[in-house]
């Protein structure tokens, strides 16, 4: 055996076998004298040779296997030399003899019996030249076949010189710590002034925390104490959202958002940001501008805001994401959402043109309005119901079989988009499509431009006015609505010109969701409308910055109140006195304003008045109209005259129609008034007195003898049925009669006598 053998009869037999395996010169032997100033230090670090003493001589081999995963194995040889009987002291020179062996992976036999062994490199001091002659050797091809040549005859087990060495307490180097920390180097050699670096590797479990103590072993000197702590731990981090909502953004404007990346865990990572943002991509269409900081090393427990810059475009909904790698972690999607729109306003006044819209636009325009959408919206106009739920009328909905069948129940809570929802959806989609059309519109437009987009108006609100009297004024009241997303102020286009009937009041600056009233008054003139009736049409446009131009078209009809006659004048023609004559005249408005008017009369004529208007005002819509009724009682022999004038409220012009009359009193001259007759034989022959009846007035005239007139009798019982009927009025009107002609047959054939 090798163990047994004399030290130059071992290197000898070593020599041998390393020469059968390398028959070519060793390159990768080190076989180098030390200078003898490192003999002391030799010397020094083991006991003297001499005659009849016996020594433990070490010879350390090292074999470096270069593998893929860098295992550094390393291999000891012991040799017994307690029998070995050295003639002479040998401390002229120092031999290091060093094996390195690159090449494939070792032998699985091999390598158990290399783990079992102790890392060892010792000088070996000897004046055995036959190493030296092995240094011209190549040492290229020895790899596998050194480790099976030497290593069988390298005893792992070495006698022990004290017999009672294995009843002492062992160190014991064996534990956790050994699997969880190395040492590379584990040993070696220092010469003076001479500095070594030792590292040590750290291979731990998952989530531990260990504490160990490195003994560093100096021969013959102290032994250094080193602590060594370490833990370790897996990645752990808390990220407040994956999913960033930037809800409605203006579309010029860069919307930041920002990320909470959180270390939770002791051992710092570092993190990064991956884009995949299209250069050449849609221009109108939203996309991620920067994520910064890209990149950072986290300390334990450190917070970071990640800003997150996104320019939201102009195609209404947008959906982007970008991935996050945390560590050695699987990448992370980081997911964007949100809505670029242009500023809005609405106002409360409807719009014509949204039933010429097509279908497909509309249904487009409903599409949109999605309910994260119309969530959007409500946290703009913080909207908040409380709606009962057992209130009366929602149990009668749902109690009522037929709404349940034919009908959808929705309240006040549900999210349904309104008029104005869809109304601005559908201008939302007309400006998108211009700006497709003509790109170029995008390039003028900044942050900081007060102007609205170029060559675009919106669908026009309309404010009719009906019909507005002349030298009055009318008002308007608009609600103006800022429908998002930014503050903004509705002002009058610099291009608006104003007539100087047409007056507006200046809106004020709106934060999102609120509202505000602009009053529009018209007033027209006189001197400027001098018509009766005349229809008047002007529009404006109101501007939004960076957003649209509003047109606003104003109708009116401005007019006078006025009524129409078809009589020129009137003329109760000859009334007897104490007779009365009404007259019914047809009042009609023609016009588009509504009438209040009053009638009055102007009589030349000692008072009482004769003339009674029984229905002297009232009020007429357009088209509306009545008789107005008059009557005439002469109390005098005489000529009436006067006139009849209509006032009307809101017109400073007069209706005048013109009235004559003539009262007239009968009269009769009796010619003979006295009748005598002579003294009579009764029943003598009749004697007849005769007196003349004249006639001095210009019309015709009944004479009624009532005691002798049978006629007279029954218009008598005529007038008191009449009189019974109708409860004994002031006054009853009989169509006129003709003087001779009696009561009309057809009043007699009613009363029947």
């Amino acid at each position: 055996m090798l163990g047994r053998m004399n030290v130059p009869e071992k290197l000898e037999e070593i020599c041998r076998i390393v020469a059968k395996a390398a028959p070519r010169p060793l390159n990768y032997v080190e076989a180098a004298a030390k200078p003898k100033s490192m003999v002391a230090a030799a010397k020094t670090s083991g006991p003297t040779a001499r005659p009849g003493t016996s020594h433990i001589l070490v010879m350390a081999s090292t074999f470096e296997n270069h593998t893929s995963d860098q295992v550094i194995t390393k291999l000891r040889g012991v040799i017994d030399a307690r029998k070995i009987e050295f003639k002479r002291r040998v401390a002229e020179e120092a031999l290091n003899i060093l094996f390195t062996i690159s090449g494939q992976q070792l032998y699985k036999d091999v390598l158990e019996s290399v783990d079992r062994l102790e890392e060892l490199q010792e000088e070996i001091s000897t004046n055995f030249s036959v190493a030296t002659d092995l240094s011209s050797h190549h040492f290229e091809l020895l790899k596998d076949k050194v480790i099976k040549k030497v290593q069988p005859m390298l005893s792992t087990e070495s006698e022990c010189r004290f017999k009672f060495k294995n009843k002492l307490p062992a160190k014991d180097i064996s534990g956790k710590q050994s699997e969880i920390f190395a040492l590379i180097p584990h040993r070696g050699v220092l010469e003076l002034n001479e500095t070594n670096y030792v590292q040590v590797v750290f291979k731990p479990e998952e989530n531990i925390s260990v504490k160990a103590i490195l003994e560093c072993e100096t021969l013959g000197g102290p032994t250094e104490i080193i602590t060594i702590t370490g833990k370790s731990s897996d990645l752990h981090f808390e990220l407040n959202t994956r999913k960033l909502n930037f809800k409605i953004r203006e579309f010029y404007r860069s919307a930041v958002e920002v990320i909470k990346l959180y270390n939770t865990s002791p051992l710092p990572f570092d993190y990064t940001v991956y884009l995949n943002e299209a250069k050449d991509g849609d221009s109108l269409a939203a996309r991620i501008v920067s994520v910064t900081p890209y990149d950072k090393l986290l300390q334990p427990y450190e917070e970071v805001n990640i800003q997150v810059l996104v320019k939201p475009g102009l195609t209404g909904y947008f959906n982007c994401s970008f991935m996050l790698e945390v560590g050695y972690l699987p990448h992370l999607t980081i997911e964007l959402e949100g809505w670029g729109v242009i500023p809005q306003v609405y106002l409360s006044l409807p719009r014509s043109h949204v039933k010429k819209m097509s279908h497909e636009l509309c249904y487009q325009a409903v599409a949109s309005l999605t309910s994260s959408f119309l969530n959007a919206i409500n946290e703009l106009f913080e909207k908040k119901y409380s709606v009962p739920l057992n209130s009366p009328v929602i149990d009668r909905c749902f109690e009522d079989p037929e709404l349940q069948e034919e009908w959808h129940i929705c309240s006040i809570a549900d999210e349904y988009p309104t008029v104005m929802d869809i109304e601005l959806a559908i201008e939302r989609i007309l400006f998108v499509k211009h700006i497709q059309k003509c790109p170029e519109i995008m390039v003028n437009t900044s942050e900081n431009q007060t102007e609205p987009i170029t060559d675009f108006s919106t669908m026009p609100y309309v404010i009719d006015y009906g019909v507005v009297i002349i030298d009055c004024k009318a008002q308007c009241v608009v609600e103006v609505v800022n429908y998002g997303p930014v503050h903004t102020k509705l002002r009058l286009s610099k291009r608006s010109v104003l007539p100087r009937w047409l007056d507006v009041t200046p809106c004020p600056k709106l934060a999102p969701g609120t509202s505000a009233n602009v009053n529009i008054v018209l007033s027209p003139t006189a001197r400027e409308f001098p018509e009766v009736e005349q229809a008047v049409e002007t529009s404006f446009h109101f501007e939004v910055p960076c957003g649209v131009r509003i047109p606003v078209t104003v109708r009116a009809i401005c007019a006078v109140p006025y009524l129409v006659c078809n009589v020129a004048n009137i003329d109760f023609g000859k009334v007897r006195c104490g007779d009365k004559v009404t007259i019914s005249m047809p009042l009609r408005n023609v016009g588009k304003a509504t009438c209040i008017w009053y009638a009055t009369l102007s009589l030349k004529a000692p008072t009482p008045c004769p003339i009674i208007i029984h229905n002297g005002s009232g009020m007429f819509r357009c088209g509306d109209g009545s008789f107005i009724k008059l009557s005439f009682t002469p109390v005098r022999e005489m000529r009436y005259e006067g006139s009849l004038i209509f006032k009307f409220h809101m017109n400073p012009d007069r209706l005048i129609l013109p009235i004559t009359g003539y009262g007239i009193r009968p009269r009769v001259h009796i010619i003979g008034p006295h009748i005598n007759f002579p003294a009579t034989l009764p029943f003598c022959s009749e004697r007849d007195i005769y007196f003349g009846l004249t006639n001095p007035c210009a019309f015709p005239i009944e004479l009624i003898f009532p005691h002798t007139d049978v006629k007279w009798k029954e218009e008598e019982e005529i007038v008191e049925l009449l009189n019974t009927y109708y409860d004994r009025p002031d006054e009853i009107l009989l169509p006129k009669m003709t003087p001779g002609a009696g009561f009309p047959p057809a009043l007699v054939n009613f009363i029947g006598i």
